[in-house]
Order: structure tokens, then C-alpha cells, then sequence
């Protein structure tokens, strides 16, 4: 083995690379609006999901009190954030 070798084999590369990132979108109200009064944005990216899912989780909902347009919703509520599982390319 050359040292090179030895080498590389004893640094730690940190996580594996994973095939998806995940989409962090952040929710947006207008509650003044008449047509589409509601929405999301591109907010970040992380390669981590248990990241995205806690940072969804911890940040709230959104309700009718605060937007009209959220009785349109099934649960009557909006997450402020939520995340997609996108494929690298």
C-alpha cells in the first residue's frame, strides 16, 4: 500500500453524498389579496431531511385567522415552511 493510499483510507470524508436534497419552501399570505392570496417560495436546500423536517415542524401553521383563503385548505391550516424530495442530476 502506498501512503497515498494509506492516507485516503484513513480520512473521514464526513456524511456520503445522498441522491436527493430537499426543497425548504417557505409559505407566504396576502390576507388583502382576492385571487391567489396564498403561496410558496423557494426558501433553501439542505441534503439532510430530518433537517428539513424539524425545521418545518418547529416554525408553525398558518390559519384561517390569519388568511381567508386557508378555509380552501383541507386541515383548514398552512404550514409556514414545508419540504419536496428532489432527485440530483
Amino acid at each position: 500500500m502506498s501512503i497515498i493510499e494509506h492516507f485516503r483510507d484513513d480520512f473521514d470524508y464526513g456524511p456520503k453524498p445522498t441522491k436527493f436534497i430537499f426543497l425548504i419552501e417557505k409559505a407566504w399570505i396576502d390576507p388583502m389579496e382576492n385571487h391567489n392570496a396564498d403561496g410558496y417560495e423557494p426558501y433553501a436546500f439542505t441534503e439532510n431531511e430530518e433537517e428539513a423536517k424539524e425545521l418545518c415542524i418547529n416554525c408553525g401553521f398558518w390559519t384561517v385567522n390569519d388568511c381567508w383563503s386557508i378555509a380552501a385548505q383541507p386541515e383548514k391550516i398552512m404550514p409556514k415552511y414545508r419540504y419536496k424530495k428532489l432527485s440530483k442530476l
